[in-house]
């Protein structure tokens, strides 16, 4: 892809890989938007052309964001940061070759992804994140486990949706310093309550796709060590979406975490990528079902139907196997009948810090009935 783009442009032009399939342009004489449009849907034709592998031909998908030197005081990094600006907006429109550029003044969305790129990047710096943490209940009605989930409160905005600033985290690259903060933030909670002696207790730990880089085992090890967890106890979610990422990678990644002792779960599993072949060939111990088909239950066949082959497949593979976003009685009534592992949702809790959690679930033995 990188030896296309560079044939699409001219001598006078630099070009560089920044990282996470991300590629940039520096562009010389190109003065309007309109010209720089027409080069960068040029560069995009010229990288999407079709590549011929073993397993046949792949059609790339690629889109690309704009933006320009308007004035004389723009730094070459907030260049850069209005460039990817544009180009979250050319990925949600959903266009195959879609070119944006950016427009400081019209584009609302823009400016308000261009604000919050620049906030969480003071976030990381300010330690503004917090984790909070969601029980997950077994068959009997006990905590067995939690999740740790990231929190994000702004001083002036107050709580921001992880829906919307954990993708700007990963489109920026933040995500590697915000991810391995999760994961040491994460490691201590769990000490602390096995030290409290709470010992049963084990944590889901979520990772970004783009985490898996060649020394991600290594760092999560140096954590590992440095806070004395029971690796026995910690769980990694991964979404499929990983299996899209350098496949050797990957395997090379799980293999050196599985060696640690660590176990993996697939989050969201049947949602996008359908990772059956990937079952087979790497490690992993359980398997979460998505609150989409949770939410269907009892009221439409075709996710009752769904779920009871999500947890067909779990049990051939011996999986433990939670269901998320249950509100309903009926639906963890209906899902422990099924064979589901452990059930989380809104009908238990939702995500709370771990000093409240500690109180609420784990110091007064709390036991839910489900039956």
């Amino acid at each position: 892809v990188g030896n296309r783009i560079v044939s699409s442009t001219r001598t006078t032009d630099l070009v560089g890989h920044i990282g996470n399939g991300h590629f940039a342009i520096l562009a010389t004489g190109i003065i309007t938007s309109d010209l720089a449009a027409k080069f960068a849907r040029g560069a995009v034709h010229s990288a999407s052309e079709e590549v011929h592998t073993d397993i046949g031909p792949v059609t790339l998908d690629i889109c690309a964001g704009v933006s320009i030197l308007d004035t004389p005081s723009l730094t070459p990094a907030e260049l850069l940061r209005r460039a990817e600006s544009a180009l979250f907006k050319s990925k949600k429109l959903s266009r195959s070759h879609s070119v944006e550029v950016f427009d400081v003044h019209n584009s609302v969305e823009q400016r308000h992804h261009f604000r919050m790129e620049q906030a969480l990047r003071e976030a990381v710096i300010n330690n503004e994140f917090k984790l909070v943490y969601q029980p997950l209940i077994d068959a009997s009605g006990r905590v067995m486990s939690a999740e740790a989930l990231l929190r994000w409160i702004h001083p002036e905005w107050g709580p921001q949706n992880p829906g919307e600033f954990v993708p700007v985290l990963e489109e920026t690259g933040l995500i590697h310093t915000a991810g391995l903060w999760i994961v040491r933030e994460a490691c201590e909670q769990l000490v602390r309550w096995h030290e409290a002696g709470y010992d049963h207790m084990k944590l889901n730990v979520n990772l970004s796709p783009l985490q898996f880089t060649e020394s991600l085992p290594e760092k999560i090890s140096e954590i590992i060590q440095q806070t004395g967890v029971s690796t026995a106890h910690l769980r990694l979610e991964i979404t499929e979406s990983v299996f899209l990422v350098d496949s050797n990678i990957v395997e090379s990644c799980i293999g050196k975490l599985d060696e640690m002792g660590l176990d993996l779960v697939i989050d969201d599993f049947g949602v996008g990528f359908c990772s059956f072949s990937y079952l087979k060939r790497i490690k992993v111990t359980g398997m979460k079902i998505d609150r989409g088909y949770v939410a269907g239950l009892l009221e439409d066949e075709r996710d009752d139907a769904i779920v009871r082959s999500l947890v067909e497949i779990g049990h051939g593979f011996k999986l433990a196997l939670t269901a998320e976003g249950v509100e309903k009685i009926q639906q963890a009534r209906l899902l422990f009948k099924m064979g589901a592992t452990y059930l989380q949702g809104f009908l238990f809790s939702q995500g709370i810090p771990g000093e409240a959690f500690t109180e609420k679930f784990l110091d007064s033995a709390h036991v839910f009935t489900v039956e």
